[in-house]
């Protein structure tokens, strides 16, 4: 890729990039490239995002469930999955 393609697509991935806090890593000549570990900590938090919410989607699940029984009767969890006392 020529230099001048190379800056051109670097500038425009910039654009897309910065917004959301990322720097754009354009690579030719074979290179290769991996993560950098400065976005690990913020995979990880994601990760750990993604899991509660998960858990919570699948109490909600299991409570909608259990109330599919009687339309007319009271709840029997709450939403993060306690049960009503």
């Amino acid at each position: 890729m020529e230099r001048e393609t190379r800056l051109f697509l670097l500038d425009q991935l910039k654009q897309i990039a910065e917004p959301m806090g990322m720097k754009p890593l354009v690579l030719s000549d074979g290179l290769q490239a991996g993560i950098h570990s400065d976005i690990r900590p913020l995979l990880e938090s994601m990760v750990a995002e993604q899991q509660k919410t998960n858990s919570l989607l699948a109490a909600l699940v299991e409570a909608l469930a259990e109330e599919g029984q009687d339309p007319d009767a009271p709840p029997a969890r709450y939403l993060d999955g306690n049960m009503v006392r």
